[in-house]
């Protein structure tokens, strides 16, 4: 419930106990590792913390991707108008949608949201993937070292089918014996019945000795014991591609290797019992990037011991902070700064928070908690990182980031769990 009086929502409570799914999708296996609660939490969209700007771009570029996969292109400009003008439409499009979100109506214009090098190297990485994809005239002098010229040019959908697996782009699998539903990004079926799963990312699919990264392998090779289960006959070939195309090893011994993750990724997750949230929370780096951090009662009551320590590694904890209104003073009638006792001990300052919702009619009794802020000073200091005691929301200056995915909540009667 809010409270009227300064219309800041008021914190809402941790979880206490998750139902896990039935069925679990292969592209969160990797999160699921290192978090199991932040895959299974069972939170709406509108319940999480905002997204990070750049998965947005990733959704973008994937709808572009299958809007244009295998169109005939022909000359560099064919592709360049094709993506320019598929690619406006579908962004002009999602930010109509952010713009009408009050968590998400900062990142419009889009392209202002991310950091100028982020968008140029995913947007140029588009139009060469749409190149690579784009028609056999194009593609010959593209193809990924041991791409099978059986299957016809990369991209293209075929209509062959093979017993209860489905050919195509984006065709739904579903074995709830291995308690997996996905899409993969596409099968396709060469004239010699092997079936080749491609899953598509941007930017680089190989380090330097040519090797994926385990966390796309993983997805990829899950989707690889799901199409034999459909049909155990079926021989599989599975791939990456980004700016190129690289084949996963799919062999007895990386069956076994992932039919063992998978086994150890469920344990503790049985399907239609509830289980306490604690106990599937695992604190660490990763919680920066969480999206139900707020909810998470391991999060919550960790983070503080974090603010008081020090790391030449990193950031100690992710850029948030909760503590007691020792003062909000007004910054010329637009903006606040807060001054607050965090629950670390410690007094901090957080300027440049929007006057509406009415950060100015908090009170010293207030408990205010403020996650995805930014830093107002320079990291590391002397070669080493810790917790900031200075953040702001809005931009101080040309030289600071705006605090984009900001939310701001309190709690009345002290800190809860």
């Amino acid at each position: 419930m809010e409270r009227s009086e300064h219309a800041l929502p008021s914190l809402p409570p941790v979880l206490r106990e998750i139902r896990p799914p039935e069925v679990l999708s292969p592209s969160r296996f990797p999160d699921l590792r290192r978090c199991p609660l932040s895959v299974v939490h069972g939170l709406r969209e509108e319940d999480l913390l905002p997204p990070n700007p750049l998965a947005i771009l990733g959704e973008l570029i994937h709808a572009v991707r299958h809007e244009l996969r295998g169109r005939p292109l022909g000359s560099d400009e064919e592709v360049r108008d094709a993506v320019d003008a598929t690619f406006g439409a579908a962004k002009a499009k999602i930010e109509a949608e952010l713009a009408g979100d009050p968590s998400t109506r900062r990142f419009v214009p889009l392209d202002r949201a991310i950091d100028r090098t982020s968008w140029l190297e995913r947007t140029t990485s588009l139009r060469e993937w749409v190149a690579v994809s784009s028609g056999p005239s194009r593609t010959g002098a593209h193809r990924g070292r041991g791409y099978p010229r059986a299957m016809g040019e990369p991209g293209r959908n075929r209509s062959e089918t093979s017993p209860g697996v489905p050919i195509g782009s984006e065709r739904a699998l579903r074995v709830p014996a291995l308690r997996l539903s996905g899409r993969p990004d596409l099968i396709e079926r060469g004239l010699d019945g092997v079936l080749h799963v491609v899953d598509f990312k941007t930017g680089r699919v190989a380090d330097e000795n040519g090797h994926p990264p385990e966390a796309y392998a993983l997805q990829v090779r899950l989707y690889g014991l799901m199409i034999e289960r459909i049909d155990p006959s079926a021989t599989v070939k599975l791939w990456l591609q980004g700016n190129e195309r690289v084949e996963v090893p799919w062999d007895e011994a990386a069956r076994t290797e992932t039919e063992t993750l998978l086994n150890a990724s469920l344990e503790g997750l049985p399907p239609g019992r509830n289980v306490p949230a604690e106990s599937l929370a695992r604190e660490g780096p990763h919680c920066g990037r969480c999206r139900i951090r707020h909810r998470c009662p391991r999060y919550r009551r960790v983070a503080p011991s974090w603010w008081r320590s020090t790391s030449t590694a990193g950031p100690v904890a992710p850029f948030d902070i909760w503590g007691g209104v020792l003062e909000a003073i007004p910054e010329g009638g637009l903006s606040y700064e807060l001054l607050l006792l965090d629950a670390a001990g410690r007094k901090v300052r957080v300027s440049g928070l929007e006057a509406e919702p009415s950060v100015g009619d908090l009170r010293g009794d207030d408990f205010v908690w403020l996650f995805g802020l930014e830093p107002s000073e320079k990291l590391p200091h002397h070669g080493a990182f810790a917790h900031p005691r200075n953040f702001h929301g809005r931009s101080p200056g040309r030289s600071w980031p705006s605090a984009l995915r900001l939310r701001v909540f309190v709690e009345e009667a002290g800190p809860s769990e």
